[in-house]
């Protein structure tokens, strides 16, 4: 009966050690779940930024097609100016 007591004793505190791990796991589990959760929005932040980041660099090369375009615009203006100039001396010089 004695050896029986111990062996029931024995597996009790088998059953609490193993209890005892299986939680210690749960709880790492757990906190490794949490990791996961901050590393996902710390990524989602980071995919946002640098989508802004590339929106504004297609909005700056619209901006800068747009600039480019008028002064081309304006050195055509220039061209023509400079053409109706020219023109005009010479219709006053046949007169």
């Amino acid at each position: 009966m004695e050896a029986l007591h111990v062996e029931v004793k024995s597996s009790n505190a088998k059953f609490r050690e193993e209890a005892d791990k299986a939680k210690g796991l749960a709880d790492l589990q757990t906190k490794h779940q949490a990791e996961l959760e901050d590393v996902k929005s710390e990524l989602n932040s980071a995919n946002q930024r640098h989508e802004r980041a590339y929106q504004q660099v297609q909005e700056l090369k619209q901006s800068l097609k747009g600039f480019v375009e008028a002064q081309q615009a304006a050195t055509k203006v220039v061209q023509l100016t400079a053409e109706l100039r020219q023109e005009h001396a010479r219709v006053l010089n046949l007169h």
